[in-house]
């Protein structure tokens, strides 16, 4: 119930939720980003609700993007997420 009642009161904070998910080391996607901020091939910075959510690797790629939903290929070696 704690747990749940800190989720609601960002919620309610108007944070906007988004997913990340990880496939292994060298896949992960993205669901719910507004839009790509920055892209090269070690680093890829997502709006997501008023923050940001940087993924940083080698050799990183969008393999798949479409209604907000990313995918990135690469040697994924950190995820962050700031304001």
């Amino acid at each position: 119930d704690e747990l749940a009642e800190k989720f609601d009161g960002a919620l309610k904070d108007g944070l906007t939720t988004f997913l990340f998910t990880m496939y292994g080391p060298r896949a992960a996607s993205v669901e719910g980003a507004k839009r790509i901020i920055y892209y090269d091939d070690n680093r890829v910075k997502f709006a997501v609700g008023r923050r940001v959510l940087e993924v940083s690797g080698k050799d990183l790629r969008i393999t798949s993007c479409a209604a907000g939903e990313y995918y990135v290929a690469g040697e994924i070696r950190g995820v962050e997420v700031s304001e």
